[in-house]
């Protein structure tokens, strides 16, 4: 299945989600068609996290005609070749979804829904979204992934989940809410956008 959903939330940001259906052969030969050298990143002794890379090199295909895919000290993507475009990158299972960014860092991030949130939520959850999560699979779920897509937005590695990010305005029914960082001197609001695709929960600044 080539792009499994692909969304323009706002005029600078991109959306694109990949579901793996192919095998490798399948997934290299349309890569081969799109990049004309691998890069080293790309490698992988796990089958299921190979598939993933070249799923996502996929999608970046999918909105530039050349790209060079790398990652600096703190394990965030950048496009080398491309200074003012910002990306993030996420993968669960068979899922793989980008954010592309013209203007400023970004985050996303896909999570399976399961009750995994839930038993470690007190790793990541302050107490009012303690309160808020109760025993809710969906709701614990989103919050774990939108943290994440936090984390990703601020590209460092000195982040306490429940202390420095924090959420507000989410619920159930509605897909925009908003995030919070502030930590050691660096403080922003950031818009956040939950969908749920099938058993999955995706979340992405904008």
């Amino acid at each position: 299945m080539p792009l499994f959903l692909i969304k323009k939330p706002n005029n600078h940001v991109h959306i694109a989600l990949w579901k793996i259906n192919e095998s490798q052969d399948e997934l290299l030969e349309m890569l081969k068609d799109k990049v004309a050298e691998p890069d080293d990143a790309m490698t992988s002794s796990n089958q299921s996290k190979f598939s993933q890379r070249i799923a996502v090199r996929l999608l970046l295909a999918h909105f530039f005609d050349s790209f060079k895919l790398v990652y600096d000290d703190k394990g965030k993507p950048h496009l080398a070749d491309k200074n003012n475009v910002h990306i993030s990158i996420s993968h669960a299972n068979e899922f793989v979804a980008i954010a592309v960014n013209c203007q400023e860092p970004c985050g996303i991030d896909i999570e399976k829904i399961s009750a995994k949130a839930l038993r470690v939520k007190s790793k990541f959850m302050n107490e009012k979204e303690l309160d808020l999560a109760a025993e809710n699979e969906e709701l614990a779920t989103t919050m774990w992934s939108a943290k994440e897509a936090l984390y990703k937005y601020y590209g460092r590695k000195e982040v306490i989940f429940d202390t420095d990010l924090s959420l507000a305005n989410l619920s159930l029914r509605e897909s925009d809410f908003i995030g919070k960082i502030k930590l050691n001197g660096f403080e922003k609001q950031l818009n956040l956008k939950k969908e749920k695709v099938e058993n999955f929960m995706l979340v992405y600044t904008c």
